[in-house]
């Protein structure tokens, strides 16, 4: 499990990273485009389509960072009434949930990647699959942050039994 948890954080760390560059280049672009068009009076035919698909990279790797920190926005109603050892259970079937969601959007990710290899973007004229290939990379980030979340559940049960919180 500790390999587990070295491989989660150094994708973490890249997933941080690329999101960080993604979102300056984003506000640089935009940025541009602004003072290209009031000051110089001319438009960037590409801007607003690489702000966009810098903004789709941006959600799909911050995704599993913002799992990773147990920050995603969510109704923890339910969640803070139990204590300990069911409350441990039901996290652990919260990520196991999540997990399955990331399973489909791995394979529904990895089909559009795979059909939009030959369509090009309007502006751009890269392949759709670049941009699509962020869905199942961020979700296969995502699943393997639930996957070592709910092994230290169970080991967290195993270990402290009705302790564990």
């Amino acid at each position: 499990m500790n390999t587990l948890g070295a491989v989660r954080r150094i994708l973490i760390k890249f997933s941080e990273t690329i999101v960080v560059t993604m979102f300056l280049l984003m506000i640089t672009v935009s940025f541009i485009q602004v003072v290209s068009r009031y000051i110089f009076n001319y438009s960037l035919s590409w801007s607003e389509e690489m702000a966009r698909y810098l903004f789709v990279w941006i959600v799909f790797l911050g995704a599993p960072i913002v799992q990773d920190r147990n920050a995603h926005l969510g109704v923890d109603l339910l969640l803070s009434k139990f204590q300990g050892r069911a409350k441990v259970i039901l996290q652990m079937l919260i990520n196991i949930a999540i997990g399955i969601f990331t399973l489909v959007l791995i394979r529904t990710g990895a089909g559009l990647v795979l059909m939009t290899m030959d369509q090009p973007s309007a502006a751009l004229k890269i392949p759709m699959a670049y941009i699509y290939f962020s869905i199942p990379l961020g979700a296969g980030i995502m699943l393997l942050v639930c996957f070592h979340d709910v092994l230290k559940s169970i080991t967290n049960l195993s270990l402290r039994g009705d302790t564990a919180k």
